[in-house]
């Protein structure tokens, strides 16, 4: 139990209204606050929740500073954008059923993060004049009665009267069993899942969803090229649209040469720029990161053009000399679907980026791959039925490869060491830094939830938050390759083309 001198510490650190967290206007002051608020709930000694404390993942910090610094006032759901604490109803009980320090506050900041997700959805929503419900009050009371599994469930929050509702859900599990496993990625037009009309021998790796898929289609790339020495590159393209969604910034792209910042070298690409290494850029530039290591990176332009000068675009950039397309997807979107009954849908620059290369592949009798990297982070729920049904295999990266990709992504500066993201500050992302995290699982371990170490400036983006807590599955530690003709027969039905 707390003694009485650390009792009147408690009382005194910061401003306390029921079912919040305690605020504290100087930043500086959120851990040591919250250790003590926790130590109270608990009744264990601040030292043993201050280690816990301190053992969590910067990500973790991240979330309690951006949440535990917001004012408590009368502000409506859209003033401010949403910028108001928010109320978890009952988490004194559920902290206390949860009983161990580094769980409970683990399980505190998941939904503080999922819950600041559906304040910034509100406020778009009621900024648009769209009726949206009160966010900021979360009832957490319903995960009390199954505390013990905080570590293993997720969270799911419904929409219940005026607020929303916290629940224990299952996280999403892919489960690899029936989709068939290679063991080598050498030789793969043998492999009959994979309908592949000829050899690997020229192959193009496409980045289809701009962001950093470009860096998981650089990685593939060399994959393949450790398993087939003699297989050529011609290109490694990176797709981006021509406005970065990646913050609320909304920037338009541009690249420049490093001597002449003005110039935006797109502006006269026609929407196809060989990137060098004198290059510089904007909007979440990251083809930087290996230019050095490909004779030939691209970065192409996905924008709201017609479909015909698209396919033209995407076309010029993979060149002539090719047998062979690989599109590389992060996270497992790309199964979302493309007709109107999907659970989820397809985002739409993957979308576009598999018909056009589709077409592509058929007018040129090109092989043509989906990889999928890290599947399972943003996944949707019918993924697996979806890998089934298209024939799909798998590769488990083994040990020597786990080390060979450690080793690379330091090299291109995107293994999100905090000295890497200091010096190269748009070196990030989700499913790289998830893929990386899946190595780290023990044997026969479920998974995990993990703080992936963003950048604090896109979790703290109030218009556009980036979800850095993340369930860490053994899945994630394979790559998923599919035909990509049996992969649309399965998420875009012809009658929906």
């Amino acid at each position: 139990m707390l003694s009485a001198e650390e009792e009147a510490d408690v009382r005194h650190a910061g401003i306390y209204e029921p079912g919040f967290l305690p605020y504290v206007s100087n930043p500086q002051d959120i851990a040591e606050l919250l250790v003590e608020y926790i130590a109270k709930l608990l009744g264990a000694s601040i030292d043993r929740v201050r280690h816990s404390y301190e053992r969590l993942e910067p990500g973790f910090h991240q979330v309690f500073k951006r949440e535990l610094s917001l004012k408590h006032d009368d502000l409506t759901c859209n003033d401010h954008r949403g910028k108001r604490p928010q109320q978890l109803l009952g988490h004194e009980k559920l902290v206390q059923a949860v009983a161990d320090p580094t769980d409970a506050l683990k399980l505190l900041a998941r939904l503080l993060e999922k819950g600041r997700v559906e304040a910034v959805r509100a406020a778009n929503m009621a900024e648009k004049g769209q009726h949206a419900i009160h966010p900021l009050e979360i009832d957490v009371s319903n995960l009390i009665t199954q505390a013990e599994v905080s570590s293993r469930q997720d969270v799911e929050l419904r929409h219940s009267g005026q607020g929303m509702a916290a629940s224990w859900k299952d996280p999403l599990h892919i489960c690899l069993k029936n989709v068939q496993e290679i063991t080598s990625l050498k030789d793969l037009h043998y492999h009959p899942n994979l309908g592949l009309r000829q050899p690997l021998e020229s192959c193009t790796f496409l980045g289809g969803g701009g962001g950093s898929d470009v860096i998981q289609a650089a990685a593939v790339a060399k994959l393949f090229l450790r398993a087939n020495p003699k297989t050529k590159v011609p290109a490694v393209i990176s797709l981006r649209a021509l406005l970065s969604k990646s913050t609320s910034a909304g920037e338009k792209r541009s690249v420049w040469h490093k001597d002449d910042p003005k110039h935006n070298l797109l502006d006269s690409s026609n929407g196809d720029l060989k990137i060098e290494p004198h290059h510089r850029g904007n909007a979440r530039f990251v083809e930087d990161a290996i230019v050095d290591h490909f004779d030939n990176v691209r970065l192409v332009v996905d924008d709201k053009s017609q479909d015909e000068q698209r396919r033209k675009r995407y076309e010029g950039a993979i060149g002539e000399d090719v047998d062979s397309i690989v599109v590389v997807d992060t996270g497992g979107d790309v199964l979302g679907g493309m007709d109107a009954y999907s659970i989820k849908k397809t985002p739409d620059q993957d979308r576009r980026t598999q018909l056009a290369t589709a077409q592509i592949a058929a007018a040129k009798n090109l092989n043509a791959i989906v990889a999928i990297a890290a599947i399972g982070v943003d996944a949707p729920p019918d993924a697996q039925r979806k890998l089934e049904a298209s024939d799909a295999v798998h590769y488990r990266f083994t040990e020597e490869d786990k080390k060979y990709l450690k080793d690379l992504y330091s090299k291109w500066h995107f293994d999100g060491a905090p000295e890497n993201l200091k010096r190269y500050p748009e070196h990030y992302g989700k499913t790289p830094f998830a893929m990386l995290a899946s190595f780290d699982l023990q044997p026969g371990q479920r998974g995990a939830f993990r703080a992936l170490p963003l950048p604090a400036s896109v979790i703290n983006d109030f218009d556009n938050p980036w979800a850095c807590i993340t369930w860490i599955a053994p899945e994630m530690g394979c790559m998923i390759l599919v035909n990509q003709a049996k992969l649309l027969s399965v998420i875009a039905p012809p009658e929906n083309d």
